[in-house]
């Protein structure tokens, strides 16, 4: 470990969060959100370790080209799938996107030796819904669009609908204008999309009627708005892709 810090990046389609491992195996110091680089505020780290998923390319380079720049003793190394290990049971596993693999190292890190199937929904620019099983393998998943890509298409693949993002869930059923039609329209696609998808999960892992319903987490950039929601119902960790990241890197540093 040579004494540096370790800075954990999950690098989004439309975000990049950062952050520093602080003590114990879940604390963070210095977690950022941030839209460029540009404004990331690390000035009083010591020399770290970057240990870093990513599923843009364009926005891992601007990340590279930043801690050159501005951290030039920093070490950055860009994980892949051989340091989460992962069992997967899906198709093309070369294709799995790493902050998927990464939530869901998280998610069973967090979940112990529960031995109940773990499901894991990140929402974000997509929305993902994926199903560890009690074995701890990965069995796939759904991804449908995420609230913000949701107000974006409707926009941009009609003539009269205006561009508008509603960051909260309306508290009625429906709208009595075309914007508050549109924001009861998504938010509550997006609450019965995961309800459902979860809801099946649960039915064909565990059988009917489920006694059990297994571990379900919830997090990603935009899952905010869903928590008051969901919180009777699943466990709420905005940071689940990285603690898979941290999980990860710890294993790498051991190893």
């Amino acid at each position: 470990m040579d004494g540096r810090s370790l800075i954990c990046a999950d690098v989004g389609n439309s975000r990049t969060k950062v952050a520093v491992a602080g003590d114990g195996k879940t604390g963070w110091q210095h977690l950022q959100s941030v839209a460029s680089p540009e404004s990331l505020d690390l000035s009083s780290v010591d020399v770290a370790d970057w240990c870093v998923v990513s599923v843009n390319q364009p926005r891992l380079d601007s990340l590279r080209d930043w801690v050159d720049r501005n951290r030039r003793s920093d070490r950055l190394t860009v994980l892949n799938r051989s340091d989460i290990p992962l069992k997967l049971n899906i198709e093309h596993p070369e294709r799995l996107g790493l902050d998927r693999l990464a939530a869901a190292y998280g998610a069973l890190q967090l979940a112990g030796s529960s031995a109940e199937p773990i499901i894991i929904v990140n929402v974000g620019t997509a929305v993902t819904i994926d199903l560890l099983d009690g074995a701890g393998i990965f069995q796939g998943g759904a991804i449908f669009p995420g609230p913000y890509t949701c107000f974006q298409s409707l926009s941009r693949a009609t003539n009269q609908l205006p561009e508008l993002f509603v960051g909260e869930v309306p508290a009625v059923a429906w709208g009595k204008n075309t914007a508050e039609a549109i924001a009861c329209g998504v938010w509550q696609m997006q609450v019965g999309a995961i309800r459902e998808i979860v809801s099946r999960y649960q039915r064909e892992m565990m059988g009917e009627p489920a006694n059990r319903r297994g571990v379900v987490f919830l997090t990603g950039g935009g899952a905010a708005p869903l928590e008051p929601i969901f919180q009777l119902e699943f466990r709420l960790v905005s940071d689940l892709v990285l603690q898979g990241v941290r999980a990860a890197a710890s294993r790498r540093r051991v190893s």
